[in-house]
This record gives C-alpha cells, sequence and structure tokens, in this order.
C-alpha cells in the first residue's frame, strides 16, 4: 500500500511531503474527523510552536454517514465527505500540524476484524514518520468503529515494534471517560495551556456541532473534570488533562492480548469498587 493511495494528503505549511514527515514526532490516528482533535490535544499541544516536535493525524473515515441536523439537515452523503475533509484540513491548520492525512475508507469497511489493507496503510505512514508518540482510540470506548480503528492500530505498531523507537502508545477517550482505571494505570496527559487553541480545535468542526452535539464544550468540560476529580485529598496539579489507557504493555509481552489488557484493569475497577463496598457493608 503505497501513500499515493491515501484519499487525501494535506501540509499546512506548504513543505514537501518528506519534509513533513521528517517533523512528525507524534502522531494521532483517529476514526472520524473530529477524533483527533478531541483525544489527541496532548500530542498537538507538545508540538504547537514547536521548532522540535511535528503532529501528524490521521483521519480513517469519510464521514459519509454521520448524523446531521441544522443548517446540514439535507446534506448528502458526497457533500458531507467534502464538508469534512475541509473541517479536518482546518483543524489542522489552527494546530499548526506538520500534516494531515485523510484515508477515505466506509465505517463499515473498518469494522471488519481484519483489515489488511488498512493495517498496511497505517503501517506505510508508521514506517514514514517514524514517530515517537503514538495516540488513539481506548480499547473500551463503546463506539464500535473507534475500538476497530484502536485494534488495526495495535496490529500495524506490532508488526513494525522493532523498526519504532517509540516512548509512548496511548489509547485515549472519545465514546467513553477513562476516570475508571486503576490510578496507577491511568495515563494523565496534562493539557492545561492553550484552551483557547483547544476550543478553536473542536470548534472547526461546525457540521458534528451546529445540530446539537456540542462534542466541543463535552471534550473540553471533560479534560477539566478528569483534572479536578483525579485525586481527593490534595489540591489540583493540572487544570485539564486527558486519561489514556498504556498500550505499551502490548508491545513489550507478546502473551498480552487487547482483550487480557482491557480485562485485567476491568478485574481491577470490580476488584476496588467491591472491597470498598464491604468496608461499609453490615
Amino acid at each position: 500500500m503505497k501513500l499515493t493511495s491515501i484519499n487525501n494528503i494535506y501540509i499546512p505549511d506548504g513543505s514537501n511531503i518528506d519534509t513533513a514527515f521528517e517533523r512528525v514526532t507524534h502522531l494521532a490516528i483517529g476514526a472520524h474527523a473530529d477524533d483527533v482533535e478531541i483525544f489527541g490535544f496532548h500530542g498537538i499541544l507538545q508540538c504547537f510552536n514547536s521548532k522540535k516536535n511535528g503532529f501528524a493525524g490521521v483521519t480513517v473515515t469519510d464521514g459519509a454517514n454521520s448524523p446531521r441536523m441544522g443548517e446540514f439537515k439535507n446534506t448528502t452523503n458526497e457533500e458531507m465527505i467534502e464538508i469534512r475533509r475541509i473541517e479536518q484540513n482546518k483543524a489542522a491548520d489552527i494546530g499548526k500540524y506538520a500534516l494531515q492525512l485523510q484515508l477515505g475508507l466506509s465505517s463499515a469497511e473498518c469494522k471488519s476484524a481484519v483489515n489488511d489493507k488498512l493495517k498496511e496503510q497505517i503501517k506505510e505512514i508508521l514506517i514514514k514518520a517514524k514517530p515517537k508518540f503514538i495516540y488513539t482510540h481506548n480499547l473500551a470506548d463503546k463506539h464500535d468503529t473507534h475500538v476497530a480503528i484502536a485494534i488495526h492500530t495495535i496490529a500495524a505498531v506490532k508488526d513494525l515494534k522493532s523498526h519504532l523507537d517509540l516512548e509512548g502508545f496511548y489509547g485515549c477517550e472519545v465514546w467513553r471517560s477513562l476516570d475508571w482505571l486503576a490510578d496507577e494505570d491511568k495515563v494523565v496527559l496534562p493539557v492545561s495551556e492553550e484552551q483557547k487553541l483547544a476550543e478553536a480545535l473542536c470548534a472547526v468542526h461546525k457540521s458534528q456541532i451546529s445540530g446539537g452535539k456540542r462534542y466541543d464544550k463535552a471534550a473540553i468540560a471533560r479534560r477539566i473534570s478528569n483534572a479536578t476529580f483525579l485525586e481527593s485529598k490534595s489540591v489540583d496539579q493540572v487544570t485539564a488533562a486527558i486519561f489514556a489507557m498504556d498500550y505499551m504493555p502490548l508491545l513489550k509481552n507478546k502473551n498480552i492480548s487487547e482483550l487480557d489488557l482491557v480485562q485485567s484493569h476491568l478485574e481491577k475497577f470490580t476488584d476496588d469498587t467491591v472491597s470498598r463496598l464491604k468496608k461499609f457493608s453490615p
């Protein structure tokens, strides 16, 4: 699978593609236009105005079947694909991304248990970018397409783990918060700075928020809630945070599957909840 098969390649500063890829240190792979801005803001922030770091976003689906209301109520699927493509590229401009890639697949294509085409496409991007940090969806998300993208991304990274020098691999929040993770397993990604940037990145996806789904306000409110409710016995160290599931154990131990990882987290949650209840149960 060659990069030429990617539906849309956008480079905000007009650099050639090799230069853009060379800049990439932080890479986010999301299912839909706006997902990267919601879960990948930590990576965007690490690269914004940085001379040594560069952020790349990968949007897998074309967004054709997204719900629509308000001014977009009568928009056709073809029109919505183009609208969401433009919105995603505007986000790349605002966030000063090194590049933005859109694969243009349908959600149905992504939701197969095995998708060698998509896995190979992700691998091509990873080989070209060689990121230090990767952000994607978390395995406990309740959106099928999000979980599918996480699975395909993990599969691609596993295949290339000897070729990558990763410092962090994160499954982040969108359609389910990760506050339930045990504190020792919770990756806390601080995102206190540049709140106007955070707002602008979400607000640019007008087709998604104008019809009554205020993803922009909800995503930022969750980050504030995460920081506030993280610790009850000390003052807040940050004012906004994104929680993530650490995927590095999947690369370090080939005997740990994605299912094993999630089950271990759920068992810890159950044990913690039950033991607390038993303290006060007659």
